[in-house]
């Protein structure tokens, strides 16, 4: 088994997000996803709720296994319905809506008229870039994964570029819709990326963001074994009002939050548990379990206590 480097734990740095030094430790976890091990906390600004995650590894990229799950191409039937959701969300059919809010992988921030042009940034091996183009839309991805890449490439998505935002030569002002669906908690700078983004979208265009919800029943019920933590791959830790503040910062009007579900966290984080919070079995893989433990997942969410947060912003 792989093993990565041993890490140190520092002091707290300022809030990314408000600038705040008041920080207060949350948690201390580990990598109980990837079985890389490690020592971690979770620091949350006394402001905005924020979370960090200290220390960053000095070579993160360690901390990503060849084998690593959202880099290669699932074509599992929970995956191939999720896409099939978001054909729907994109095309407006029927009851969309309604999946769109209980399931973050299906929100766009509503339909898309198709020859619309979104980007997907994160697009992973293209599987939503795919579904949006079945339904007619110019779809485009990014991905920093050369082998996420590469799936995509094999499976005939020539329009997922690798790279990230930095290094793709990307149109300004030209997107109708963005999507950032759980990307902005890998990212070493949140700010300086939706400042970015600001600047992609055309005027009447919207950015769509996912993420693991802090304040979630999820990470309330399970602390370090939460599976949305993911540390130390996941840097930031957004809740609700941290999030806002983010977008808001960067001159974007958020328009609507909720949160929704992430099928399977529950599962994760139950198998996580289970075994001291130290390494996952493969339990929380089962389908059996994801299928009991997800109506109490679709009850978190319906209440506003889900284990994604989603935001839909548009310029002003």
């Amino acid at each position: 088994m792989k093993t990565a480097p041993p890490v140190t734990m520092a002091m707290p740095r300022p809030c990314p997000i408000c600038g705040g030094v008041r920080l207060n430790r949350l948690l201390v976890g580990t990598d109980h996803r990837e079985g890389l091990g490690g020592t971690f906390a979770i620091f949350c600004c006394q402001v905005c709720g924020h979370g960090i995650t200290d220390p960053i590894p000095a070579d993160i990229a360690a901390w990503y296994p060849s084998a690593y799950a959202p880099h290669a191409r699932n074509d599992d039937p929970v995956q191939r319905l999720s896409m099939a959701a978001l054909r729907r969300t994109a095309q407006g059919k029927r009851a969309s809506g309604v999946v769109e809010r209980l399931l973050s992988s299906a929100t766009l921030g509503g339909p898309v008229p198709k020859g619309a042009t979104v980007l997907d940034i994160g697009a992973g091996s293209g599987g939503a870039v795919q579904a949006l183009r079945v339904a007619g839309i110019d779809a485009h991805g990014i991905e920093p994964g050369a082998s996420a890449v590469a799936a995509a490439h094999q499976a005939g998505l020539t329009t997922v570029q690798h790279g990230t935002l930095e290094t793709v030569t990307l149109p300004m002002d030209a997107w109708d819709v963005v999507r950032l669906h759980h990307v902005l908690e890998y990212l070493e700078d949140p700010i300086a990326t939706l400042e970015r983004i600001a600047g992609l979208l055309n005027p009447s265009g919207r950015l769509v963001i996912s993420v693991p919800n802090l304040g979630g029943l999820g990470r309330r019920m399970f602390g370090a074994s939460w599976d949305g933590l993911e540390l130390p791959r996941h840097l930031h830790h957004f809740t609700r009002h941290s999030l806002e503040r983010a977008v808001g910062d960067v001159g974007l009007r958020v328009e609507m939050s909720w949160t929704a579900c992430v099928f399977g966290i529950f599962a994760g984080s139950l198998d996580a548990r289970v075994h001291g919070g130290q390494r996952q079995s493969g339990l929380g893989q089962s389908l059996a379990l994801k299928a009991v433990v997800f109506p109490l997942e679709l009850a978190a969410a319906t209440v506003g206590m889900g284990d994604a947060l989603v935001l839909v912003a548009r310029r002003p």
